[in-house]
């Protein structure tokens, strides 16, 4: 259904002349990503909205993307999975915000750590589909060890002015991008598909 509406979407600008008929799949295909973008960032919102955790899932949120950017990870081979994956992670987060109680701040040093330790081991690793030369890979391990070092003195200072949901925010979308690091990491190197 997405991809006939991003098709559709592609040959009704295409008809339009903004840009040539040879470049109709490109245009497609980045349609394509936009609307299950949207969809994904859409069900996020509804489901932050609904939870009333605002504040910590744009903690959260703009963790993974800024750290992810930087070291890498899996990328699932479908769209629909990436959205499973995607959504099925903020709702672990929101399941570990709402549950966590007094072990938020244990929680929190203990990925946090275990995160930091797993992004000076193997940080970034490069997905097999779009390799990056020597120089960048210098610079994102760089801003990701640099990145995870910071967050981690964030969530020491957080914990210490006992806002323990903000720290967990941090240090579950820490976690995540390590996750997907050490999947990445697996994935490439043909230990799984």
């Amino acid at each position: 259904m997405i991809r006939r509406l991003s098709e559709s979407m592609a040959q009704f600008f295409c008809d339009k002349k903004l840009f040539p008929k040879d470049e109709i799949d490109t245009y497609a295909y980045g349609y394509e990503i936009m609307l299950i973008s949207v969809i994904n960032w859409g069900i996020i919102l509804i489901i932050m909205l609904f939870t009333g955790k605002v504040i910590e899932t744009l903690l959260y949120m703009f963790t993974v993307i800024i750290l992810r950017h930087n070291v890498g990870g899996y990328h699932a081979d479908s769209h629909i999975k990436c959205s499973i994956l995607s959504i099925g992670s903020y709702i672990v987060f929101l399941i570990f915000i709402f549950f966590s109680g007094k072990l938020s701040a244990y929680i929190s040093l203990l990925v946090q750590t275990l995160s930091l330790a797993i992004t000076f081991l193997f940080a970034p690793v490069e997905h097999i589909n779009n390799p990056i030369d020597e120089t960048a890979m210098k610079k994102h391990r760089k801003n990701g060890i640099l990145l995870s070092i910071l967050l981690y003195i964030t969530v020491i200072i957080l914990l210490y002015i006992k806002m323990h949901n903000l720290a967990l925010s941090i240090s579950l979308g820490v976690f995540q991008v390590n996750i997907s690091l050490l999947l990445g990491m697996y994935r490439n190197r043909g230990i799984m598909n």
